[in-house]
């Protein structure tokens, strides 16, 4: 049996309504997010590495960056691709890139070139963040490609460690 891409936290009733309090004093949409704060700031104070188990960008052979989104692996990408689709998924993630400076309104995707003829469009799929590649390695023709819908927070946090890969190098 394969294992989910979610997983369920059992609290008593009491507790999620005062999770629910708390994501609502601060702005939250919900419990998830709150959750997703809280390990962010653990994450920025340290007490956690940076990584996202399943999602990972790392440098091989010529200075190509293999890149992993789940059980999916990008096309190797050649350095300015990885640099401008780090900048693409923190802004998609509302955030504004520190290198490139790129700012993402909602509405339609952008769409990169990730060489060898495929193609990434990103984009905010409601609260989440929606990448459908094309091309020759993925199928090219309409309702074709690899979809995969996930979180802002796990898109900044593989924009960071794509960034982490350049200074680690």
């Amino acid at each position: 049996m394969a294992a989910s891409a979610r997983s369920t936290i059992s609290l008593p009733k009491v507790r999620i309504t005062q999770l629910e309090m708390i994501a609502e004093k601060r702005g939250l949409p919900n419990p998830a997010a709150l959750i997703n704060e809280w390990i962010d700031r653990a994450v920025a104070e340290g007490e956690i590495p940076n990584l996202l188990p399943g999602f990972s960008a790392t440098i091989v052979g010529e200075g190509q960056f293999l890149i992993r989104i789940a059980e999916h692996v990008l096309p190797l990408l050649a350095p300015d691709r990885a640099r401008m689709l780090a900048a693409v998924l923190s802004a998609v993630a509302g955030e504004t890139d520190p290198e490139l400076g790129i700012e993402m309104p909602a509405g339609r995707p952008v769409v990169l070139d990730l060489g060898k003829q495929n193609k990434v469009a990103i984009g905010r799929a409601g609260r989440g963040v929606k990448l459908h590649i094309k091309g020759p390695d993925y199928g090219e023709a309409e309702g074709e490609g690899l979809i995969i819908a996930t979180s802002p927070a796990f898109v900044a946090g593989l924009a960071n460690q794509i960034r982490a890969a350049f200074t680690t190098h």
